[in-house]
């Protein structure tokens, strides 16, 4: 029998909630125990233990070494038999065990006879509570969950269409431009939009302006947080956007859309001109947040580049709009 502190000798179904004081509510834990299989078959994160059918003694968490094999990973301070098997301990510092050793018995004790293995994953909540598409304004958006936040898949395109020789005006309906005066392009990129309308003449973070109930405008910092959860702000323009070139020019570079994310290069109405640009090239939306001088922050991705930047523009020009829902956890 294998000795250790009471604390760490558990039955096998009790290592359940040992994972779930760890990832408490709301992240749901699915566990598996999936008892004796071969070691070629071990996934890195694994837990193994060995029991004796009535207790299980935590042994440590199947990891890659500096060279690729596979080892156990214990917490600093405890005997390889008794390690506390929960990730703040392994947190606290890892030490490596050679997994052979620690089935051929040159440890001073043979587990390959009684060893199991529990594999375990973690999943965040759906920031989208389980709703895959909506509809407003009598066109159907779906949406899609990144990170903690949800956002819509397509651009907005509500209201009505103006020739970009007017500008939108505050006058109780919703207007916007079309990229050519071209109502198709409302269609496929969605309604360009003043600042002003997008935010239906409000100010501050995150007011609803021209989206949905329940859904907001998004601020700088909802944009930096988007960024970060596509593993920075370097790459996630090219998981944004939509791959290939038949609507981006080429080479629209680094673009996979691995996020869903689906950005399309709506191009932009410039003032005070009154013309269209950047059709292919170019996808930037509204932001609440006020910019340099008299300009608003935007955010936006290109065809030539993978990142995901941001820059200023006159308040004038008619841009993108994505919502994001509002935060009701």
């Amino acid at each position: 029998m294998i000795k250790g502190p009471a604390d760490q000798q558990r039955r096998p179904d009790e290592l359940l909630d040992l994972f779930r004081s760890v990832y408490p509510d709301p992240y749901e834990v699915e566990v598996n125990d999936l008892g004796k299989i071969p070691p070629d078959e071990f996934h890195t994160g694994d837990i193994i233990y060995w029991t004796d059918g009535i207790r299980a003694y935590h042994i440590g968490m199947i990891m890659l070494g500096t060279g690729g094999e596979k080892v156990i990973a214990q917490s600093t301070g405890s005997s390889y038999n008794n390690c506390a098997l929960n990730y703040l301990s392994l947190k606290r510092g890892v030490v490596l065990s050679s997994f052979t050793e620690l089935m051929d018995g040159s440890r001073g004790k043979n587990f390959s006879k009684n060893y199991r293995i529990v594999r375990y994953s973690i999943q965040s909540p759906d920031p989208c509570d389980g709703v895959q598409s909506f509809t407003f304004g009598g066109q159907t958006y779906h949406i899609l969950g990144i990170g903690d936040q949800c956002w819509m898949k397509e651009n907005l395109n509500v209201g009505s269409m103006i020739p970009g020789d007017s500008a939108q005006k505050q006058n109780g309906a919703i207007e916007k431009y079309c990229y050519g005066n071209d109502a198709d392009n409302c269609t496929i990129y969605g309604g360009l939009y003043q600042w002003g309308e997008a935010m239906a003449y409000t100010t501050g973070n995150h007011v609803r302006g021209i989206c949905p109930a329940g859904w907001h405008m998004p601020a700088d910092s909802d944009f930096v947080i988007l960024g970060n959860a596509l593993g920075g702000l370097l790459t996630a323009g090219g998981k944004m956007k939509e791959a290939g070139t038949a609507h981006w020019t080429a080479p629209n570079k680094g673009a996979t859309n691995s996020s869903g994310f689906t950005a399309l290069p709506a191009g932009f109405y410039w003032y005070p001109d009154h013309t269209f640009d950047n059709l292919g090239n170019s996808e930037d939306f509204w932001t609440t947040t006020p910019g340099y001088a008299n300009n608003i922050r935007r955010w936006g991705v290109y065809y030539e580049w993978d990142y995901f930047g941001y820059d200023d523009s006159d308040p004038q020009e008619g841009l993108s709009v994505r919502c994001l829902k509002d935060d009701t956890k």
